[in-house]
């Protein structure tokens, strides 16, 4: 007969992955206000930005994944004194786009918890609405984010595996890569990473090439996640048809 000592242990031992597992989850459920799935198309749960009012711009289901429902928002503050010019290319006309955010819970409850947040405090950043992709290697929630300028996806992957959310590191390209490009080719910037296929296609630029319109061919790579960081599993270089011909 097992001695209640020796059975408290190999309890602990079972359960030890699992409770590891929750430890890690990247999202914060730490705020405990619910609130009503019919609602949010109509109020901001928090702009955190300022008091300057807000409104949600978009409103959308993610996606089910463990038996949880996902949403999203994105919320707006209209601006005085923008140009007509930049006025009509703001997010849905209706101001600019200064925070998302995560929502978790049971469709059948008709309430959810936010469990994410992030905001663009400026104008010099873009925040667009989120991706929910189920893969091989579990279901992603892509959050893209860029500073407008052609510059990199500065946004966020989450993966959900074993019952929690972990945040995977984008990783830096330029270094990522180096070993695959041609003497003196660079990256172009602003590519992200196709979730359905788990890889990335970078067009390079030759020397010499204007900022608008790189002509160096592309790196192809497919990519997996290892440590929580996406890596190159295997890379090739892909000339133009005109750099073939040569």
């Amino acid at each position: 007969m097992i001695g209640f000592g020796r059975f408290l242990f190999f309890l602990f031992i079972s359960l030890a992955p699992a409770f590891a597992f929750a430890q890690q989850d990247c999202f914060d459920r730490s705020d405990t206000c619910s609130y009503s799935i019919s609602s949010l198309p109509h109020q901001c749960a928090s702009c955190g930005i300022d008091t300057t009012p807000c409104v949600v711009s978009e409103f959308d289901l993610l996606g089910t994944v463990d038996g949880l429902t996902f949403y999203y928002t994105l919320c707006s503050r209209q601006e005085s004194g923008v140009p007509d010019s930049l006025q009509d290319s703001l997010h849905m006309g209706k101001g600019l786009t200064i925070s998302i955010a995560l929502f978790e819970g049971m469709k059948i409850s008709g309430t959810v918890r936010k469990v994410w947040e992030i905001g663009a405090s400026t104008r010099d950043f873009t925040l667009t609405a989120p991706q929910f992709v189920k893969t091989r290697l579990g279901t992603f929630i892509h959050v893209f984010m860029t500073n407008g300028n052609g510059g990199w996806d500065m946004g966020f992957y989450f993966l959900r595996r074993s019952g929690s959310w972990y945040s995977i590191d984008i990783p830096d390209w330029s270094q990522l890569l180096k070993s695959y490009l041609p003497d003196h080719f660079t990256l172009c910037r602003g590519s992200v990473i196709d979730l359905d296929n788990m890889s990335i296609i970078l067009p390079l630029f030759k020397p010499g090439d204007p900022y608008c319109c790189p002509t160096g061919g592309s790196i192809r790579a497919q990519l997996d996640v290892v440590d929580n960081r996406f890596i190159v599993k295997a890379a090739i270089y892909a000339p133009t048809a005109v750099d073939r011909l040569h």
